[in-house]
């Protein structure tokens, strides 16, 4: 069962996240502050899979425990939703920069809360075992030069990153940004879906139907996406190339207020800001680069 740390000091506002989440399977602990937040995050450490933080709380507010979060190796793979009622694009801007997945708006709508929930932990859980891979597997990695792979499909892409992130210095660091680029590439390069698109099909809960749907065409469905990876002496480089017709990219670089609220659009802008030193893409999109440097002793 997805555990759920839930930091409100509204009671109503808590009692209807905590009903609408646990109607669905989900198990909700919550505190009324930032202080009480923090406490619960340390004393059951690897418990949480999500994290619902208001903005404004007494206290401790909800930017100061997300900035402590997110600086903690311990806790900043967690995910973070951030409700609130301010609607200023530097708020907003500063708690997405801060490492805020998604931003919610008071009164919250119930049909989005489920949305970007369901969305944060499924990829929170599937990440979370790249720490548990094999030592074996690590060590065939680090003898690893060069290594190129072609891939087709979400469930392929998810066991990539994971199995790729092992070739970095910190595979927790770089196993979130490796699954949003390769996602990209699937499903806004190969099957075609725009950005409008994957928001309608993620609200109505049809995204998973519309991509099989489409990976079993004859339009879409022959498509691949190729991985290059290289290990150098001051750097380990990814190269991602899919067969779609390219995106205008620069938007997407940053976070941007205007997408705050929407349940999608911002895996490119954490992949540059948390999990890569470089990335870059290229020509009409549909090559992106990325690069880690290795810290000199």
């Amino acid at each position: 069962m997805p555990r759920v740390l839930l930091i409100e000091d509204d009671t109503f506002i808590a009692k209807m996240i905590s009903h609408v989440l646990t109607d669905v399977g989900y198990q909700v602990d919550h505190t009324a502050d930032g202080e009480q937040g923090w406490g619960a995050l340390t004393q059951s450490e690897g418990a949480y899979d999500l994290v619902v933080l208001d903005r404004q709380l007494p206290g401790m507010d909800g930017m100061m425990l997300l900035k402590m979060l997110k600086s903690d190796p311990k806790y900043s793979t967690i995910p973070v939703i951030m409700e609130t009622g301010l609607t200023d694009r530097d708020d907003i801007k500063e708690g997405l920069s801060a490492g805020a997945h998604y931003y919610l708006t008071k009164p919250l709508d119930k049909t989005l809360l489920l949305t970007v929930v369901e969305a944060a932990v499924q990829q929170y859980q599937q990440l979370s075992t790249v720490k548990a891979d094999s030592d074996d597997l690590a060590l065939i990695f680090s003898a690893v030069e060069q290594l190129s792979i072609r891939f087709q499909t979400h469930d392929q892409a998810i066991k990539l990153a994971k199995a790729l992130s092992r070739l970095y210095p910190d595979p927790n660091r770089v196993a979130l940004g490796l699954h949003e680029l390769m996602i990209n590439a699937i499903e806004h390069g190969n099957l075609g879906i725009s950005y409008d698109e994957k928001k309608a099909y993620l609200l109505e809960g049809t995204l998973a139907e519309e991509i099989e749907k489409r990976q079993t065409s004859s339009e879409w469905g022959g498509r691949e996406a190729r991985i290059l990876v290289s290990r150098q002496a001051d750097r380990i480089t990814f190269k991602l190339e899919d067969q779609g017709s390219g995106f205008d990219w620069e938007p997407y670089l940053e976070l941007q207020a205007e997408r705050a609220f929407d349940p999608n659009g911002r895996g490119i802008a954490m992949a540059r800001m948390s999990s890569f030193d470089t990335l870059e893409y290229r020509g009409k999109g549909n090559i992106v680069e990325t690069a880690v440097l290795k810290v000199q002793d």
